[in-house]
């Protein structure tokens, strides 16, 4: 669900007996576990991107509306917004084996 899968599904996933499944930014990520842990007791799966980043395009980090609403004031160069950063990166990986989850999975390749 493109790091929005919540974890009131994984846990209602876990509780009926399949495998909860979730995804979190980096900065999420333990938040998460800690909400999903106090409420099952069932295996959960950490769902991660792999992919290799596109080249950072300022105009698409804002929503459609706000590029609407600067395009009407002429200020297309102002509040641009960057998303969380999502990557896999060895700190990233640190995480998730302090918090060892049962399983571990990734979609769009592999980490280094």
């Amino acid at each position: 669900m493109a790091n929005a899968t919540a974890v009131d599904m994984a846990v209602a996933v876990a509780n009926a007996g399949g495998l909860g499944s979730f995804m979190r930014c980096a900065d999420k990520v333990a938040e998460g576990v800690a909400v999903v842990s106090a409420r099952t007791n069932r295996p959960i799966n950490l769902n991660f991107f792999c992919h290799r980043p596109a080249p950072p395009d300022e105009d698409l980090a804002l929503p459609p509306c706000a590029l609407l609403r600067l395009a009407r004031r002429g200020d297309t160069d102002s509040a641009a917004q960057k998303p969380p950063s999502c990557r896999f990166t060895p700190a990233f990986c640190a995480l998730v084996e302090q918090l060892m989850p049962a399983v571990v999975s990734f979609h769009f390749g592999l980490p280094a």
